[in-house]
C-alpha cells in the first residue's frame, strides 16, 4: 500500500475534481417560467399565456421536428452528434481568426455550448467565461442525450422581441405548429437565434432573407434537399411581422393557467366541434347585440366520457367592452326552471305518481308565496309529463309542495349540485323556479348524469383534462334507468316507446325572474348541450327566454353533431298497464275510456282513478238521479263522468271544450244533499294569513278575494265577520282594505250553499 501513501495526495484531488464535476451543473438547468399551452384532442392549439415574465416561452416538446434539426445543425453545428460537448477544430479556427482581427468575431461554440449559455443568460463574453462553458458543456453532455440537448436549445433560444423557443417563434410568425414547418420556414427559424435583436421578422428583413437562402444553398450542397425543393423554398417570403396566437377557448386557457401554470395540456375539446361552437356563438352574440344581449356561453359534452368536447366562456369581443373576458360557464346565476326535471324524477322515484298523473294548475298562496305560469294562465289540472314539458310553474311548486323542500334539497345534492350554500329553509319553495344559482358547468354535469342514468351507466364528471375513473369513486349511484327513461321521455313530450317521431335531443329550458338568464340544456345518448344567454352584470333584458334565445343557439350548435339514434327503454322497472284517459292513473271501475301506457312498477301508492263516478242520470244526461228519487218507469241510464272540484274544473273547462259537467241533482231528490257548486280561489285554505300588499306609490292597497261557481248564472253573497261585503255575479271577484284582525268569509248561493274560511288580516308586509 506504499503507492497508496505515494499518491494519495493526487487520487484526493482527482476525487475532488470528479465529485465537483459531478455537480457542477445546475439542476434545474433552466430555472424560467414558461407559457401555459393548451391543445385539443388532436394536438392543435386552443391558445397560451405567456410566461410569469413576459415571453413567450413554450414548454419542452418531445422531440425537434426533423427539418428544423437538420437546418439548424448544418447552420450552427454539423460535427453535433460527434463531438463530446467541445469542438477542438472549431474552436481553434474561431481562436487564429480573433487573433487575426484583433476583436472577439467568433465563438467556436457548439449547440452544447450555446445551450449551456442560454441557461446562464448570456453572461459577458470572454476567456474565462468560454472556458467555463466548455466545463459545463462536456459536463451536460454527461447527462443528457444529444437529442435532449437539442430539444433544450430548441426551446430556450432566443427568436427576437419576446419570443423564445422554436414552438412560440413558429406559432407566432407562421401560425402553426414547428413539426408543419416547410424547409424554409424551418430554414428561416434556424438562423434567427444567431442575432435574434438585429434580425427578425418584421425588421430587416432583406438580410435575413439572405442568411436563410444560403442555408438553403448550404441544404442543397449537402443533398438534404434536392433541387425543387431548394427552388420552391427560395420563393417563400420572410414573414411580416409576429402573428398573434389563437384563441380557440380563451376562457378555458385562462382557467387552466390558474391550476396547471407553465404546463402544456392536451384537453378533451373536439377541434371540430370547438371551432363550430365558436362560430355559432359569435354569429348570434352579433345578432342579438341589437337588444343589448352580450354574453353567451356553450358546453358539448361527450355522454359516454363525460369529457368536454366544445367549451366557449363568452362570446368573441376582443375590447372586452361587454364583460366578455367573464367565464359564464363557471358563473353562478338563477337556474330559473332547469331543476323541473330531477323533481319530476323524485316524484317518480318516490312511487306516488305515474308519469301522467295529474297535477294542480290553480292560484295558490304559500305564506304570501304566490307562483304564476310564464303565460299567466291557469289549467285546473294538468298530466304531469305535460307540466314538466310546458314547463308550468305552479304544478312544479305544487308538486315540490308535496315532495318536501329539505328532501328535494338533499335530493339535489346526491345528483351533484354544488351551489346549494344555504340551508334549504332559505330558498323555501323558490328553489324549483330558479331560487338557487347554478353553473352551466355544474347543471350540464347533472344532465349529463341524467342521460347516463338511461343507459344504465355509472355517474361521470365533467372532464376537460384526460383523467383517471378514480377521481369519480365518491359520485352515489343516479336514478333506476327506467325512471331516467320516463322523465327523458317527458322532456321530448313523447309517452310511446314506439312513437314514429324519434327526437333529436331531449332538453329543458330556463328563464330567470326579470329575463336575466336564458338557458337551454339538451341531450340525446351521445352528447349534452348546454347553453347560456345574458349579460354578465345582471341586467335583464326584454325577450331574454330560454325558449326564444337558448333553444335556437343549442339547436345550431346541435346541427354540429353526428346523429344519434334515441335512447332504448330499459328492460326492466316498468309495465304496461290501462290508465284512466282521463286523469293518468291506474283504470278504475268508473272509467269510461282508458290506454295501454307503461309506467314505473314501482307505483306502491298510486290509487286507482279518484276523479271518475258513475252517475244515474235520465237517457239524456240532463238530470241525475239516485235509485231512491227516481221515479218509477222513468228510464235511466249510467254515466261515468270525469269529475274535478269546482276550482279545478272552473280553469279546465276553458282550455277543454269536451268537458262534460255532472248533470245538476234532480229537485225531487231531496234526501240527498248535492255537492257543494262553489270554490274559493284566494283565500284557498283555513287560518291563511293574508297581508295587505303596498303600492308603487306607497299607499295600502287592495286584498281580491275571488271565488268560482259550476252555474254561471248563480249570484254569490259575500260576509267579512259582521260586515256584508256585496254580491257577485259571472266573475265572483270583491277587492277591500279590511282593518287588521281575524274574521270569518263567508261565502252563500241563492240555493243556500255555503263556505266558510277563517283568516287573519296583518296589515301591510314589513321590509
Amino acid at each position: 500500500m506504499s503507492w497508496l501513501n505515494k499518491y494519495r495526495f493526487r487520487i484526493a484531488i482527482l476525487i475532488g475534481v470528479s465529485v465537483a464535476f459531478a455537480w457542477i451543473l445546475p439542476n434545474p438547468l433552466f430555472d424560467v417560467p414558461y407559457s401555459t399551452v393548451v391543445l385539443d384532442s388532436q394536438g392543435g392549439l386552443l391558445g397560451a399565456h405567456t410566461a410569469r415574465d413576459g415571453q413567450w416561452r413554450f414548454p419542452l416538446s418531445d422531440s425537434v421536428p426533423d427539418r428544423f434539426a437538420s437546418s439548424l445543425l448544418h447552420f450552427e453545428d454539423e460535427y453535433f452528434y460527434w463531438h463530446p460537448g467541445v469542438n477542438p477544430v472549431s474552436l481553434s479556427r474561431a481562436l487564429w481568426s480573433n487573433i487575426k482581427s484583433g476583436r472577439v468575431k467568433s465563438g467556436g461554440s457548439t449547440l452544447t455550448m450555446q445551450v449551456i449559455r442560454l441557461s446562464r443568460e448570456n453572461p459577458p463574453r470572454t476567456y474565462p467565461e468560454k472556458i467555463w462553458e466548455m466545463v459545463l458543456a462536456m459536463r451536460l453532455e454527461w447527462s443528457y442525450s444529444k437529442d435532449e440537448i437539442l430539444q433544450l436549445y430548441a426551446a430556450h433560444a432566443p427568436f427576437g422581441g419576446n419570443v423564445v423557443g422554436l414552438e412560440a417563434a413558429s406559432w407566432r410568425y407562421y401560425g402553426k405548429p414547428a413539426e408543419k414547418l416547410t424547409w424554409a420556414e424551418s430554414a428561416t427559424l434556424a438562423v434567427l437565434p444567431n442575432a435574434p435583436s438585429m434580425i427578425y421578422p418584421g425588421k430587416n428583413r432583406e438580410p435575413l432573407a439572405r442568411k436563410r437562402n444560403r442555408l438553403l444553398e448550404k441544404l442543397l450542397h449537402n443533398e438534404v434537399i434536392d433541387s425543387n425543393e431548394f427552388s420552391l423554398a427560395l420563393l417563400e417570403p420572410i414573414p411580416e411581422r409576429p402573428q398573434p396566437l389563437p384563441r380557440r377557448a380563451a376562457h378555458l386557457v385562462d382557467r387552466l393557467q390558474a391550476i396547471h401554470e407553465g404546463q402544456t395540456l392536451r384537453s378533451t375539446l373536439d377541434p371540430y366541434l370547438q371551432d363550430q361552437t365558436n362560430e355559432v356563438l359569435n354569429q348570434v352574440a352579433e345578432e342579438n347585440a341589437y337588444n343589448h344581449i352580450y354574453n353567451l356561453s356553450a358546453l358539448v359534452i361527450e355522454v359516454s366520457t363525460g369529457e368536454v368536447k366544445a367549451y366557449v366562456g363568452n362570446s368573441k369581443d376582443l375590447q372586452y367592452r361587454h364583460d366578455n373576458w367573464v367565464d359564464m360557464v363557471g358563473a353562478r346565476r338563477s337556474t330559473g326552471s332547469l331543476l323541473k326535471p330531477f323533481l319530476f324524477a323524485a316524484m317518480l322515484e318516490d312511487g306516488k305518481m305515474t308519469p301522467y298523473s295529474l297535477v294542480d294548475d290553480i292560484p295558490v298562496n304559500f305564506r304570501g308565496y304566490s307562483p304564476k305560469n310564464f303565460n299567466r294562465q291557469f289549467e285546473g289540472v294538468v298530466p304531469a309529463d305535460h307540466a314538466l314539458n310546458r314547463s308550468l310553474n305552479v304544478p312544479a311548486v305544487n308538486e315540490l309542495q308535496r315532495y318536501g323542500v329539505e328532501r328535494f334539497y338533499q335530493y339535489l345534492s346526491s345528483w351533484g349540485m354544488r351551489t346549494l350554500d344555504f340551508p334549504s329553509d332559505h330558498y323555501g319553495l323558490s328553489l324549483i323556479l330558479g331560487g338557487s344559482e347554478g353553473t352551466l358547468e355544474n347543471l350540464s354535469e347533472m344532465y349529463l348524469n341524467l342521460a347516463r342514468a338511461v343507459q344504465e351507466q355509472s355517474p361521470e364528471k365533467l372532464k376537460i383534462l384526460p383523467s383517471s375513473a378514480a377521481e369519480n369513486t365518491n359520485l352515489k349511484p343516479t336514478l333506476e334507468p327506467s325512471l331516467a327513461w320516463f322523465t327523458t321521455q317527458a322532456l321530448v313530450g313523447v309517452r310511446d316507446q314506439n312513437a314514429s317521431r324519434k327526437p333529436t335531443l331531449a332538453w329543458k329550458t330556463g328563464t330567470s325572474f326579470g329575463n336575466r338568464d336564458a338557458w337551454a340544456i339538451g341531450y340525446n345518448p351521445q352528447y349534452v348541450i348546454g347553453v347560456w344567454l345574458g349579460n354578465a352584470d345582471g341586467e335583464g333584458r326584454p325577450g331574454l327566454t330560454g325558449a326564444s334565445k337558448a333553444v335556437p343557439l343549442m339547436m345550431k350548435i346541435a346541427n354540429f353533431i353526428p346523429e344519434a339514434s334515441w335512447f332504448e327503454m330499459p328492460y326492466s322497472g316498468w309495465e304496461e298497464r290501462e290508465l284512466c284517459l282521463h286523469s293518468g292513473l291506474p283504470k278504475s271501475e268508473n272509467c269510461r275510456s282508458a290506454e295501454s301506457l307503461p309506467v314505473p312498477r314501482n307505483m306502491k301508492e298510486v290509487l286507482p282513478c279518484h276523479y271518475c263516478h258513475r252517475y244515474l242520470t235520465d237517457t239524456l244526461g240532463e238530470r241525475r238521479y239516485n235509485r231512491q228519487c227516481l221515479p218509477s218507469g222513468m228510464p235511466y241510464a249510467w254515466h261515468s263522468y270525469f269529475q274535478l272540484s269546482p276550482v279545478r274544473e272552473w280553469y279546465y273547462s276553458q282550455f277543454h271544450g269536451d268537458y262534460e259537467r255532472v248533470p245538476a241533482l234532480a229537485r225531487v231528490c231531496t234526501t240527498e244533499r248535492p255537492s257543494n257548486p262553489m270554490g274559493l280561489i284566494f283565500p284557498d285554505k283555513h287560518n291563511l294569513k293574508i297581508y295587505i300588499p303596498v303600492e308603487v306609490d306607497g299607499k295600502l292597497g287592495k286584498v281580491v278575494f275571488q271565488a268560482v261557481h259550476r252555474n254561471p248564472e248563480s249570484t254569490i253573497f259575500w260576509h267579512l265577520g259582521d260586515r256584508y261585503l256585496g254580491e257577485t255575479q259571472g266573475i265572483h271577484q270583491l277587492s277591500l282594505q279590511p282593518e287588521p284582525g281575524k274574521y270569518d268569509l263567508v261565502l252563500l248561493d241563492a240555493e243556500g250553499h255555503e263556505i266558510r274560511r277563517t283568516v287573519e288580516i296583518l296589515g301591510k308586509e314589513s321590509n
